[in-house]
């Protein structure tokens, strides 16, 4: 235990910024060293901050415990050492057939065009934080939202449509009603233009989240989704719009949180929003629901300098935990126009 807390001090005295470190975090990265010689899935294995991952392998390095070269990060003898002298480990139990989720999506005919559709989608732009799930993965969310009787015959509502999921819902038949709030004109253009050509309707508000909701749409559906940005103030804005547009008690929301760039910290507080401030409850969380799809811009995001190796990712590293929660009787969401910081904040690497 002695060596993990000096391990703490170095990595705490090479950040630039104010993380949370702790014992825990350098066992478990290194842990999950012994699973990986690869950055980008050592970050993903480990479930620590991604800037604190990248921090803590160079304090290995100096300190003799991982070789680094272009590619590869491996534990040498010392590293290993210590984790065997620790006596601890994990191991992965994972579901292959349905990763996880426990939603394993029909490769039917809503299957085969939503395929189509996302094969010419807009690329993600680092102007608003954006970053898309793997196509199955939003079909995954949809099969989701439509097992827990919040998708058939009710009407949603999607803040941040990068994934495209309006187009998904819109295909399955299912929502008497879709709506999206987006602030990318190339994304409203796509959507609209995608639901035109299928004969079907998707009301699409190009829209600043930092504003509240038009009038007209407050508390009008029964199910709103949403990818927030993970700053506090940005999950506030995201989560809390979406809970003002829900009609009622007994309403549902989908929302995606990660490890990458969410702290415990900060996790403990989204919680403490949603129950205290916000008035809901949370019914479901799915570990690594979502992978993402490696982006254009990786060099230019704020991690890129604090990575350890600068080889582009060949693995899915970007994970995120999709939740569930539910209004009850005296529930509130957000209507004041939002001024904090929505994009970055100590913890931000993809920005």
């Amino acid at each position: 235990m002695e060596t993990l807390d000096r391990l703490k001090r170095l990595v705490e005295a090479r950040l630039d910024r104010d993380l949370p470190v702790d014992s825990r975090a350098v066992e478990n990265i290194l842990i999950a060293l012994t699973k990986t010689d690869d950055f980008w899935a050592a970050v993903r294995a480990s479930r620590e901050l991604y800037l604190v991952v990248a921090k803590a392998i160079e304090v290995f390095a100096d300190e003799g415990l991982v070789s680094i070269d272009d590619r590869r990060i491996v534990l040498t003898e010392s590293g290993r050492a210590i984790i065997s002298g620790l006596g601890v480990g994990s191991t992965r139990y994972r579901c292959e057939a349905c990763e996880g989720k426990g939603i394993v999506v029909p490769k039917d005919a809503v299957y085969d065009e939503f395929m189509k559709i996302v094969g010419s989608r807009p690329s993600a732009v680092q102007q608003y934080d954006q970053g898309y799930i793997r196509p199955y993965d939003t079909l995954a969310r949809l099969a989701f939202i439509d097992k827990n009787g919040d998708l058939e015959g009710r009407s949603i509502v999607i803040l941040g449509d990068d994934d495209l999921l309006s187009l998904a819902a819109l295909i399955s038949g299912k929502p008497r009603r879709i709506a999206v709030f987006e602030i990318d004109s190339r994304l409203v253009d796509f959507i609209g233009a995608e639901a035109k050509k299928r004969g079907g309707e998707i009301e699409i508000y190009q829209h600043d989240l930092r504003k509240p909701l038009p009038d007209a749409v407050l508390g009008r559906f029964d199910t709103f989704v949403t990818d927030p940005s993970e700053t506090l103030g940005g999950l506030k804005m995201f989560i809390g719009r979406g809970i003002s547009a829900l009609r009622g008690p007994r309403c549902a929301g989908y929302f995606g949180l990660t490890r990458v760039e969410a702290s415990l910290k900060k996790w403990s507080a989204v919680q403490r929003m949603i129950v205290d401030e916000f008035g809901c409850v949370i019914t479901d969380a799915i570990e690594e629901f979502h992978e993402y799809v490696n982006w254009d811009y990786l060099e230019r995001m704020t991690g890129w300098t604090y990575a350890p190796v600068k080889a582009h990712p060949t693995v899915h590293w970007y994970t995120s935990t999709l939740f569930r929660i539910e209004t009850v009787e005296g529930f509130k969401g957000l209507e004041d126009e939002i001024e904090e910081e929505i994009y970055l904040d100590d913890e931000a690497a993809s920005v």
